[in-house]
Formats: structure tokens, C-alpha cells, sequence
């Protein structure tokens, strides 16, 4: 039952937290801006002997230097290929079959602010 004491608690609450929200400005919200994508190109082989193919190297909050040293190490290593996962330059990345050939990557950085992506195969 809502007796007159228990409506003045309710309304002093809702207006106590009306208040509070109305001082909260708006673009507190609003999430950060992400920093941009860095394409930064293809390497056409590891090996000049073979037809392995590691391109569509991007970096988002790192260097493009830093991007391709991690996708030539990574597509490089056997244990990364054989688990699907492993941890290059303190980047933990994860690799997904697309196709017979076609391996996608993508690398977060410490803290999940740092990404790189690239594909390899043949």
C-alpha cells in the first residue's frame, strides 16, 4: 500500500536522482574517438623461393614498422599456425582458416589498445 509517507520517499528519490543525472554532461558518454587504421601495404614473400604470400598489412595505434615485424614473425611460426593462437612482441594473436589457403590475423596489443591485422597463404 503507498501511503503518504512511502509517495514523499519515492518523489524525494526520483527528484534526488533527476538531479543527479541532469549534472552529468553529455559528452561524458560518449565513447572515445578510436585512433585511425594504418594500411600499411603487402609483403609479397618471406622466402624469395616460395609462393607464400603475406599481405594486407594494417595497424591501428602502433607503427606500420612494428605491424610488419609482427606479421612476419607470426606467420613464420609453426606453433602459431598448429594452435591457432600465440604471443609475438607482447601482442597475443589469433589466426583463422578462411578457405584451404587463406589464413586471417589479428593481433591486440597489451591492454587492448593496440591491433594489427594482416592475411597470409598462398
Amino acid at each position: 500500500m503507498l501511503t503518504p509517507r512511502r509517495l514523499l520517499t519515492l518523489t524525494l528519490t526520483l527528484a534526488t536522482l533527476g538531479a543527479a543525472f541532469a549534472t552529468v554532461p553529455a559528452n561524458a558518454a560518449a565513447p572515445a574517438p578510436r585512433a585511425p587504421i594504418k594500411d600499411c601495404g603487402d609483403i609479397s614473400t618471406l622466402d624469395r623461393d616460395s609462393s607464400f604470400a603475406l599481405g594486407a598489412v594494417t595497424a591501428q595505434n602502433t607503427t606500420c614498422k612494428n605491424a610488419r615485424t609482427i606479421a612476419r614473425t607470426v606467420a613464420k611460426s609453426a606453433g602459431c599456425k598448429r594452435q591457432g593462437s600465440c604471443r609475438r612482441l607482447n601482442y597475443t594473436c589469433l589466426l583463422a582458416k578462411a578457405g584451404k589457403e587463406l589464413t586471417l590475423v589479428r593481433c591486440e596489443g597489451k591492454g587492448q589498445t593496440a591491433f594489427v591485422r594482416f592475411e597470409f597463404g598462398a
